[in-house]
């Protein structure tokens, strides 16, 4: 159950890192990483069918460069400096996405977890008002098609779980802090539930998959 009074929108550029942070082309640690910070998506689509861009998508090399040592996103975990989290932050298109997560042999459902915490059409207006600026490497938002394209990879990395007949734990246990501030106790279901721009055929998949998360209790704004 959750309960909530503050008047205060839920999701107001709440990540647990600056996830408006400028990242620059300079910074990046591969090909692919270029690619993502130049907004050249088709051409990285490309780059996956050969062998460096296979290397490339398994990676751990931080491709954007969020982990050098002049960027400062300390609250972001070491873990994210994959291909896949590299795609979602620069809000790349769904074609490129799925490739990247065709490639990998493992994807952790923490970076597919990071989009339930991104309302494309809020998005969408501040890029409308030449925010832009602010964020030169993210020029495109999701569509709504995309969106519910991406939380299907998302749902689908929760079903492989269960088909190997092991739980989805991060379906019961509250989101990493580098998502949701840690003042937030927060399910996925109700981080779902709580994003306007999430269709309600996903918030029904997400009950069925883990129905215990329906009575969970969640804090929001201190209140419980």
């Amino acid at each position: 159950m959750v309960e909530n009074t503050a008047t205060t929108p839920f999701f107001s550029h709440n990540h647990g890192f600056n996830d408006e942070e400028t990242v620059q082309v300079s910074d990046a640690n591969s090909l692919l990483g270029s690619y993502l910070l130049e907004g050249d998506f088709e051409d990285a689509l490309a780059y996956l069918d050969t062998p460096e861009g296979e290397r490339d998508a398994t990676a751990k090399n931080d491709p954007l460069g969020l982990f050098n040592e002049d960027n400062n996103k300390s609250t972001l975990p070491k873990t994210k400096n994959g291909a896949l989290f590299a795609s979602l932050y620069v809000r790349a298109p769904f074609p490129l996405i799925k490739k990247i997560c065709d490639i990998s042999k493992e994807t952790e459902i923490s970076d597919l977890m990071y989009v339930l915490s991104v309302i494309p059409h809020e998005e969408q207006l501040r890029l409308g008002e030449m925010q832009q600026r602010k964020i030169p490497y993210r020029s495109r938002s999701w569509t709504n098609d995309e969106y519910g394209l991406i939380l299907n990879l998302f749902l689908r990395e929760c079903l492989h779980h269960l088909e190997a007949g092991t739980s989805a734990p991060s379906l019961l246990e509250k989101c990493p802090s580098w998502i949701i501030p840690s003042a937030f106790v927060v399910t996925p279901l109700a981080m779902a539930a709580y994003n306007p721009d999430v269709p309600s055929n996903i918030l029904q998949i997400i009950c069925m998959l883990e129905p215990k998360a329906i009575g969970m209790d969640c804090k929001l704004f201190a209140v419980s």
